[in-house]
């Protein structure tokens, strides 16, 4: 891990798991995912964009950018505890 991304993960961590979930995982990741998917990429059902789909989409995005943010945040976790180790021991 660089010396920059070992910094910036323990800004993010001092932020906290929550925070870092919403943000990287909803807004940075399943918001646009749920633009793209819902609008753009998947053509309108035959009655049209009626709430019922709008808000399916919603949730399903909302839950998958959730779930990202959680892998993200448990990868970056363990390469930071792994590289404080290192450092601790060098």
């Amino acid at each position: 891990m660089k010396e920059k991304e070992y910094k910036d993960w323990k800004e993010s961590r001092e932020k906290g798991k929550s925070r870092y979930l919403i943000q990287n995982g909803m807004l940075a990741y399943g918001m646009p995912m749920f633009v793209v998917m819902t609008f753009i990429v998947s053509k309108a059902p035959e009655t049209g964009y009626d709430a019922k789909y709008i808000i399916t989409n919603f949730l399903l995005w909302s839950a998958a950018g959730l779930l990202f943010g959680f892998i993200m945040w448990s990868l970056n976790e363990k390469s930071f505890i792994k590289e404080s180790q290192k450092r601790e021991n060098t």
